[in-house]
């Protein structure tokens, strides 16, 4: 073999290397940015029941009774 076929193959081994790192790296990336919006749509999604911040913003004037209510049986 002469010196030029074994430095288009080291440049090909290289090139071909190079894509497979790209392409698993644009997937692992994609996956972090999926997980990471699925995780904030949990931490966003309000709801409506006795303890949930949504209950505090609907009705403050229930709420500062409730923390009144509740400091004072802390008490």
């Amino acid at each position: 073999m002469s010196a030029g076929w074994i430095i288009a193959m080291v440049i090909v081994i290289v090139v071909v290397v190079l894509a497979v790192v790209v392409f698993v790296a644009r997937f692992a990336l994609a996956g972090m940015r999926r997980a990471g919006k699925s995780v904030g749509r949990d931490l966003l999604r309000g709801s409506f029941d006795a303890d949930s911040a949504a209950w505090y913003v609907r009705d403050p004037a229930g709420w500062r009774e409730e923390i009144q209510r509740r400091s004072a049986g802390a008490s």
